[in-house]
């Protein structure tokens, strides 16, 4: 090695080339904070969700899945935007879960047919599922 520079910012290495032999670089990327320490990237939040039965007459079956622990909150909106029914607000393992939307709003009252959006947020991810009710 002539010459590296690894304070974080620059990603630059430069190898003596006057042997016959290859050389290999292995990078690792680190970001660095306003007091000079380390710290390795966050995970990336990874959500998948879907229903069944789609389309459905009145209960469905919401089924997501998140690749680690997180604060997760599924709602389900009309196609207006309006919130209709706070499913869930809990903290999850990572993993595949389920809960199931008997399609009444937060009053308990019968929603009408239509078109209903699911949706599923983390503090590092959401997720919009589309789903349709018919009666």
């Amino acid at each position: 090695v002539e010459r590296s520079d690894f304070d974080g910012f620059e990603d630059q290495l430069i190898i003596d080339t006057s042997t016959n032999y290859p050389a290999y670089i292995v990078c690792t990327y680190k970001s660095k904070t306003a007091n000079d320490s380390f710290e390795t990237p966050d995970i990336i939040q990874h959500i998948t969700i879907n229903n069944y039965p789609n389309p459905f007459n009145p209960t469905t079956k919401i089924t997501y899945s998140i690749n680690c622990n997180a604060n997760v909150k599924l709602d389900i909106y009309n196609v207006k935007g309006q919130k209709v029914r706070g499913l869930l607000e809990e903290t999850i393992h990572k993993g595949e879960h389920q809960v199931v939307w008997d399609g009444n709003d937060d009053m308990d009252k019968p929603c009408p047919s239509g078109i209903y959006f699911c949706k599923i947020q983390t503090d590092k991810a959401t997720k919009l599922h589309k789903m349709m009710m018919i009666k």
